[in-house]
Parts: structure tokens; sequence; C-alpha cells
């Protein structure tokens, strides 16, 4: 996750928009180092995992880039505490948007739509993460295909709001350290 955070502060500091039509590379990139890091040994462990993984991301129509970079055309004017859950349940929820570590990289994505707007990332301390954990458990069981999925997704996003409002803190911003 580390790396993962690293590599926001590197986008975030250089202006690149992880969300715009052609940033689909960055996505994955944040996809695999939640999986393996930068470490050339372990991706070269992974590397036929993380082959899979982008062949599923940019051929599956119904459930990766295409699908994904088409909700975002429509999603990604909603203030920024919205935006970030919505993104957040969108990735968890089924079908998913990587392989694995999705949660993980729905972290990293909402943090960037958090941060990029000036307010705390989302990172997962001790304290908040029970309640996180029950509410990507919900998230998961979304099938998104569903009639009732709306309403299900709604009432996560809502749930998710309400946590990051307890649990946002502006201690993780890099410029309060930096200061």
């Amino acid at each position: 996750m580390l790396d993962g955070y690293a590599l926001l502060d590197d986008m975030l500091a250089s202006g690149v928009d992880l969300f715009a039509l052609g940033a689909s590379h960055r996505l994955i990139e944040l996809n695999h180092r939640v999986l393996c890091g930068t470490d050339p040994a372990r991706r070269a462990d992974f590397k036929r995992h993380l082959a899979l993984t982008e062949r599923r991301f940019y051929e599956d129509r119904a459930a990766g880039a295409d699908a994904f970079f088409d909700w975002v055309s429509r999603a990604d004017r909603a203030p920024p505490l919205v935006w970030a859950t919505a993104l957040y349940v969108r990735v968890v929820s089924a079908p998913q948007l990587f392989l694995e570590g999705n949660q993980r990289t729905a972290t990293l994505m909402a943090s960037f739509a958090l941060v990029r707007a000036g307010r705390p990332p989302l990172v997962v301390t001790p304290e908040g993460a029970p309640a996180l954990a029950r509410i990507s458990a919900r998230c998961r069981a979304i099938p998104r295909a569903r009639w009732t999925a709306p309403l299900e997704i709604a009432l996560m996003e809502r749930r998710l709001r309400r946590h990051l409002a307890r649990t946002l803190d502006p201690v993780f911003l890099r410029s309060r350290h930096a200061a």
C-alpha cells in the first residue's frame, strides 16, 4: 500500500488526472503496486498474474476499463466525498474492476479523489478497519446488474460517507507534515 500511496503522491504533484480517458495504464499500475509493489524480482514472480489482470481490465467490456471510464464520465462531477465513496463502491462491487486487490486499489483511488480536492486521504487505521471491512463486504455482495443494485449501492455509499466523515484525518495530508 505504501508504494501505492507514493505513486499517488507523484501523480498529484505532477497534476495527473487518474480518471481521465487515456489514464487506464495508471489504474493498472496502481493495482499492480498493491499486489506486488515495485520490486522487480517480485514483479517477475507475479508476471503471469499481472498480465491476466491487465488483459481482463482491457478486454472485459462489462467489468473492465470501458465500463469503468463510461461510468466515470457520468459520475466524476460529484462533490469530493460523494465521488470518493462512489468510486470505492464501484470498484469493490461485482463485477470488480480487477482480478485481485480491488479493496486496496479502491482505497487508493478514493484517496486520490479526496486529496486532489484538498481533503485527507482514506487511510485504514486499526480503529477504522473493522467498520470499513464490514462496508466492503457488503459492497462485494452487490452485483451491479441486479435490479436492486442502485438502492444497495446508494445505501453503501451513504454508510461509507458517514464512516469517512468520522475517520478522515488531516494528519495524513502531506502538506501538514511538511509544515
